[in-house]
């Protein structure tokens, strides 16, 4: 599930480069283990996402700090809003805003 949400994702923003934060027990895990499995199953979902191919996909997983989630989470929280802002500013998010009504004093 996490990496077919991850792909829906990735065909609406289409990213350059997607970094993962997990909790240390699915980082970096042994072969054998079944958290390697399932990370290797999001990694196959997220690339089959990309309409480019698997080749240009850059994932990056990392772990998740112990400490400064709460700072990690509002950095990223901050980010979307920014990013969302800014595809508003340049009209890319497809919302329509009216234009400036001209007052009657103006006009005449």
């Amino acid at each position: 599930m996490l990496g077919r949400g991850l792909a829906h994702i990735v065909n609406i923003v289409n990213p350059s480069r997607l970094i993962i934060w997990l909790p240390q027990d699915l980082v970096g895990v042994p072969a054998n283990l079944a958290g390697a499995a399932y990370l290797e199953a999001v990694t196959a979902e997220i690339k089959g996402a990309y309409s480019t191919g698997a080749d240009n996909t850059v994932l990056t997983l990392k772990t998740l700090p112990a400490e400064n989630t709460a700072e990690l989470g509002a950095t990223a929280a901050a980010r979307c809003v920014l990013d969302c802002f800014i595809d508003h500013a340049r009209g890319l998010d497809g919302c329509h805003t009216p234009q400036r009504r001209i007052s009657r004093e103006r006009a005449s």
